[in-house]
């Protein structure tokens, strides 16, 4: 789950399998409880990286389903704050009691007071992506950090060219017939000040490339 006004990864849906219950079984948990496990090195770098869960068998046997029904009736935001309240109650003393601390609304995956503005990975590939005059193009990839915490660059195909936008240019924009991100810049800026996308043999992005995109946009705005 993402936090729209700053990309930051709330929560992730773990399908537990026959280790947990019922195999069709889906657990939401706290991003703040699980880190990358950086002893295992990533063959497919497209596939994303291997994470640790700090948590045990029996502690995740004592969280709710992740209902995709119930998040229709209710809403995104009070099914996965409820969630994460069910975790920080599991928590006990001598056991997992350390992945259960309070923060702040939002931020990097932390369990508390979640964002109101929250959605789900699969509603940003391939949403729709308009410029401040109309539409532009499709989100094709995206890229988080190195520990998964926060999302920082989309790759955007616009007239089949495809462009490394950095997180923060986008805006995100609820609309009863499809979810959109907006960037505010006329179309013709928006390709002129974008860095265009190749991916690297040996990484997703290219550093160099990463900057510029981020100094392109930050630029546009002034």
């Amino acid at each position: 789950m993402l936090d729209t006004s700053d990309g930051s990864v709330v929560a992730a849906v773990l399908s537990t399998g026959d280790w947990v219950g019922s195999p069709d079984k889906l657990l939401v948990v706290p991003m703040s409880a699980m880190h990358r496990d950086t002893k295992v090195r990533d063959t497919d770098a497209m596939a994303g990286p291997e994470m640790i869960l700090s948590a045990t068998r029996a502690r995740l046997a004592t969280l709710p389903a992740f209902d995709t029904k119930d998040v229709e009736k209710r809403g995104l935001v009070a099914v996965v704050q409820d969630a994460l309240t069910a975790w920080e109650k599991s928590a006990r003393p001598g056991s997992d009691a350390a992945e259960a601390q309070p923060a702040s609304a939002g931020r990097s995956g932390e369990t508390g007071t979640i964002a109101t503005t929250l959605i789900l990975a699969e509603q940003i590939r391939p949403a729709q992506v308009r410029a401040r005059d109309g539409k532009f193009g499709t989100v094709k990839e995206c890229f988080a950090d190195s520990d998964c915490r926060r999302l920082r660059f989309v790759v955007v195909t616009a007239d089949g060219t495809d462009l490394l936008v950095p997180f923060s240019a986008l805006h995100f924009v609820h609309r009863t017939d499809g979810d959109e991100w907006l960037i505010d810049q006329p179309a013709t800026a928006l390709r002129e000040n974008s860095v265009e996308y190749k991916k690297p043999a040996d990484r997703l992005i290219d550093p160099s490339a990463a900057q510029r995109a981020v100094d392109a946009h930050r630029i546009s705005k002034r």
